[in-house]
C-alpha cells in the first residue's frame, strides 16, 4: 500500500469491497445509497454493509431490515435497469425474520430521464404492504 493511500477495512483477510466484488467507486455509490435509505426511514447503516455474521442486511430500522442494490451510471445501459434476483429476496427475508423484522429491498436506478420519476424505490412483500395500508385480510 502506497504512503498516504487510504487503508481498507479487512474482513477475514479481504477488504469489504473485495469481499462484495466491488470497486472503490461502486462501493462509494452503494454507501451513499445506504446512507440515504437510513436517513429517509430513521434507521442505521449496518456495519460492514451486512458482510459480517452479526450485522446482516444493509440498513436496519425499527420495523425493517433493508437490502440495498444500486446500479452505477457507467453500466452498459446507463444504469437504467436492475434485475431483481430471487436470491436477494431469500437472503433478506431469512435475515429479517431471524431478528423479528420485515424484509425490504431498496434499489436505485440513476439513469432515469423523466424528472418526475423517482430514482430510489423500496419493495416489500405483499403481506407487509397490505398491513401497512391497513388492508390485511380484506378481499
Amino acid at each position: 500500500m502506497a504512503l498516504g493511500s487510504p487503508k481498507k477495512k479487512k474482513t477475514r483477510g479481504f477488504s469489504v469491497a473485495e469481499k462484495q466484488g466491488q470497486s472503490g467507486k461502486s462501493r462509494a455509490v452503494s454507501d451513499k445509497h445506504e446512507s440515504a435509505t437510513a436517513r429517509a426511514f430513521g434507521g442505521s447503516v449496518q456495519r460492514a454493509s451486512g458482510a459480517t455474521e452479526r450485522h446482516k442486511g444493509d440498513v436496519k430500522t425499527a420495523d425493517l431490515l433493508i437490502e440495498n442494490k444500486t446500479r452505477e451510471p457507467s453500466a452498459k445501459d446507463g444504469a437504467r435497469s436492475i434485475r431483481i434476483q430471487g436470491k436477494w429476496l431469500e437472503k433478506i427475508t431469512g435475515e429479517a425474520r431471524a431478528i423479528g423484522k420485515d424484509p425490504a429491498l431498496a434499489f436505485q436506478i440513476t439513469g432515469i430521464k423523466d424528472p418526475f420519476t423517482e430514482q430510489r424505490w423500496i419493495a416489500v412483500p405483499e403481506s407487509v404492504m397490505a398491513r401497512l395500508i391497513g388492508e390485511e385480510g380484506d378481499e
